[in-house]
């Protein structure tokens, strides 16, 4: 579970700001916020809004970006350039990107510290929470004049010749390298990230505008949904209850012909189930649907196994093709004790602002850009004056908090 996180020169967010799960004493008491440790509140929903341009989809990108470093980065060449985007628009282009993020995994509390470039690791730091403080776990930091990192651990267990992998690799985590060790700490780390889930990639939300990326992504849901038929049976149950004109979901293996090697070559094709006024019953590849019901397919496959197993979705555009009245229940299976029975979080950027009568002032983020390219999020509780029974879908929308394109 996410606590909390920081980011610093990524993307537009030049300078440091910091995006909160955790949430007042005070804030309401319903199935939408758990009990987390040290009697701290968490909220499993938060929600982005700003104008277009402002840096929302930038935001979201932080987390799916340490989950990559952390689990998958040892896969980098060891002189291959690490993808992190910096700001651009002046000094800070050559200057590092810096993160920290407050996570809970196995019922202890983490801290990770994360300071690159585009050449090596710079700062790596974890930490794990002791009583009221946190205690290092590892360090290490980039030693320019040796040309490697200067390393240390404590109780954090090394295998023979984990350390010198540590400092030669510079451009890998400490964590993907100590799995290569088999070290057990780090796997149980990399296991929990890994349950992130995300519809975004480099250029932002996976499948935007692209005909080609939006056949992808039907095609890597349909094999998901074929390879986990549970998953398929719940797609299948929310996408007829949403009254999409569907009266069901098949996936079927179909031939298209042979490959090199003379065997035949297969591909795994969505249907759409419709029954006519006849009763008569027709099958509809998927490609042929709405593109609301193809982005709802696409994004169930995301939501559904962070449901089941736990973790967090971290998701750009929700609301994309999707009718205002359908996003509602979507977040709603995240807010369910029955549909999300382990606390799985949600984060996710929205322009449909409907959905704020559904959401309160600590699960609200703002973000907006000035006239030199610098993002910055505020969580809605930050304002002064701002009360929970607050109309915070009429004073948004009239202006009130900001964060709203200037027409």
């Amino acid at each position: 579970m996410i606590r909390e996180f920081s980011i610093k020169n990524f993307y537009s967010f030049k300078e440091e700001n910091k995006v909160s799960f955790l949430v007042h004493k005070k804030a309401p008491c319903t199935d939408a916020y758990v009990d987390a440790q040290n009697g701290e509140r968490i909220t499993k929903i938060l929600a982005s809004f700003g104008p277009n341009a402002s840096g929302k989809t930038n935001l979201i990108k932080a987390l799916p970006f340490l989950r990559w470093f952390m689990n998958h980065s040892f896969n980098l060449k060891p002189d291959e350039k690490i993808p992190v985007q910096t700001f651009r628009f002046e000094k800070g282009a050559t200057e590092p990107a810096e993160f920290s993020v407050d996570f809970e995994c196995v019922e202890k509390i983490y801290r990770y510290g994360l300071r690159l470039t585009i050449e090596h690791v710079l700062d790596e730091t974890l930490l794990i929470r002791e009583g009221k403080g946190f205690k290092y776990r590892f360090k290490r930091r980039w030693n320019e004049a040796a040309g490697k990192h200067d390393f240390s651990t404590k109780n954090f267990g090394r295998t023979k010749g984990f350390g010198e992998s540590v400092r030669m690799r510079k451009n890998a985590s400490v964590l993907s390298i100590a799995l290569q060790h088999d070290h057990e700490e780090s796997r149980q780390i990399i296991e929990a990230w890994s349950r992130l889930n995300t519809n975004v990639q480099e250029y932002g939300r996976e499948g935007r505008m692209i005909a080609d990326e939006i056949m992808v992504r039907l095609l890597d849901s349909a094999a998901y949904f074929h390879d986990h038929p549970e998953y398929k049976k719940q797609a299948q149950e929310l996408l007829t209850r949403f009254d999409l004109g569907l009266a069901g979901v098949e996936i079927e293996e179909r031939e298209i012909g042979v490959d090199k090697e003379g065997k035949p070559d297969k591909i795994i094709l969505p249907f759409g189930v419709h029954v006519g006024k006849d009763e008569s019953v027709h099958k509809l590849p998927f490609f042929y649907e709405s593109s609301g019901t193809q982005n709802l397919f696409v994004l169930l496959k995301e939501i559904l196994p962070v449901l089941e197993e736990g973790g967090i979705a971290v998701l750009d555009e929700f609301e994309v093709d999707l009718h205002p009245h359908m996003i509602p229940p979507l977040v709603d299976l995240f807010v369910s004790r029955k549909t999300n029975p382990l606390n799985a979080q949600l984060l996710f950027s929205c322009h449909s602002i409907d959905i704020m009568k559904q959401l309160d002032k600590y699960q609200i983020l703002l973000v907006e850009k000035d006239e030199y390219g610098y993002s910055r999020v505020v969580r809605l509780d930050e304002f002064k004056g701002v009360r929970s029974d607050d109309n915070l879908y009429a004073k948004y929308d009239a202006g009130a908090f900001g964060a709203v394109p200037n027409l």
